[in-house]
């Protein structure tokens, strides 16, 4: 007769339930996941980047290059402008973040009526006129 969710058969059911099996699946949840943080806490730190041989590339530039060096002097330039240019496209690409799904529009409470004496004036020289 009493099946409404205050019932005692339907509270102990629940109750149950949680021990038996939502509370193993909840405990080995836990036990995963704690299981992966420690893996990923005992796990050694990896090493620093390695920085990239500069200098080698340059020696070798220099040396298809020949005495007089022009190569290297031509292809510094070009590498100066490129950087100039590509930092300046990013701070003209950097936005606030905001997305505007509207374009801007006037305020429609610009809208203003002329004057009635202007209107009068107006009636007045069509009426002449």
């Amino acid at each position: 007769m009493a099946k409404s969710s205050r019932a005692s058969n339907k509270k102990r059911n629940n109750a149950n339930l949680r021990t038996k099996v939502f509370g193993p699946a909840h405990d080995a949840r836990l036990e995963r996941l704690s299981a992966k943080l420690q893996e990923i806490a005992n796990a050694p730190k990896p090493d620093e980047e390695k920085k990239m041989d500069v200098e080698g590339e340059k020696a070798q530039e220099e040396e298809e290059a020949g005495d007089d060096g022009t190569k290297t002097q031509v292809h510094d330039e070009a590498m100066q402008w490129t950087g100039l240019s590509s930092a300046r496209k990013l701070r003209s690409t950097k936005s606030s973040g905001r997305i505007t799904k509207h374009a801007r529009r006037k305020p429609r409470n610009q809208v203003v009526f002329p004057s009635e004496n202007a209107r009068r004036k107006r009636q007045t020289k069509s009426k002449k006129g």
